[in-house]
């Protein structure tokens, strides 16, 4: 792992090459004496996402905006007030591009690597204390999948192509037919905000679940099926 660390993001070939890889990279020093709040800081936020898009335009990299934080962009114009995260959508055929990115985004702009797993297909980014979640989706017949578990997928026609938005002053990329997109992920109440979803399903449901079965299946798939109860749950009080 020590290794691993060490060469993170240094030679492109050493991450695309699987006898190299392996599954799963996870820099946890990286986390050490850092404290993640529960919610992001919205200025701090709106700062790192125009960076970002500022280096993914310049490796010609297309990226859209997913989950939470398209929510928030549509509904509220903003980020969501109790969003934990920043998450982005990425092609996997840029792999390379992205690579080269994200080397920019470390070096140059001080980001953090905290996580790679070309397996899971996601690769998280941190500063200042705000977590970018960026899911790397490849078109399997007629679907976009990432993460090995199926936890993300989604239709062919809403990433096919894309359209855009201005968010915050920053133009950028959302899944075609945006709010058909937000209504699949979310059902057909996307528009009504859940007050304090953090503590009514994540806190109370998820993470309770996944630290009981994480002993039993594995941290990967007791975070899979917690965070699938919680969301047939969430249906469930909706209908």
């Amino acid at each position: 792992m020590a290794i691993l660390q060490e060469q993170l993001f240094r030679n492109i070939n050493y991450y695309i090459s699987k006898n190299n890889f392996g599954n799963f990279v996870l820099d946890t020093n990286i986390m050490n004496n850092i404290n993640i709040p529960r919610t992001i800081d919205k200025e701090i936020a709106h700062t790192e996402l125009k960076t970002i898009k500022n280096v993914f335009d310049k490796f010609k990299i297309r990226f859209f905006l997913t989950h939470g934080t398209c929510l928030g962009a549509i509904r509220e114009k903003d980020f969501i007030d109790y969003d934990s995260d920043i998450d982005i959508g990425c092609y996997k055929k840029d792999l390379n591009n992205i690579i080269l990115a994200i080397q920019e985004l470390k070096e140059k702009y001080s980001f953090k690597i905290t996580k790679l797993s070309l397996d899971d297909e996601s690769i998280t980014i941190i500063k200042d204390n705000v977590v970018i979640d960026i899911s790397l989706y490849k078109l399997e017949g007629n679907i976009w999948s990432a993460n090995r578990h199926k936890v993300f997928i989604i239709p062919y026609h809403f990433l096919d192509k894309l359209e855009e938005i201005d968010f915050l002053g920053i133009k950028i990329k959302v899944p075609y037919n945006v709010e058909r997109y937000l209504e699949y992920q979310y059902g057909k109440d996307w528009r009504i905000p859940i007050k304090d979803f953090y503590s009514s399903y994540r806190q109370k449901i998820e993470l309770p679940i996944k630290n009981i079965l994480k002993y039993i299946v594995g941290i990967k798939m007791a975070s899979y099926i917690a965070k699938n109860i919680s969301i047939i749950i969430k249906k469930i009080r909706k209908s």
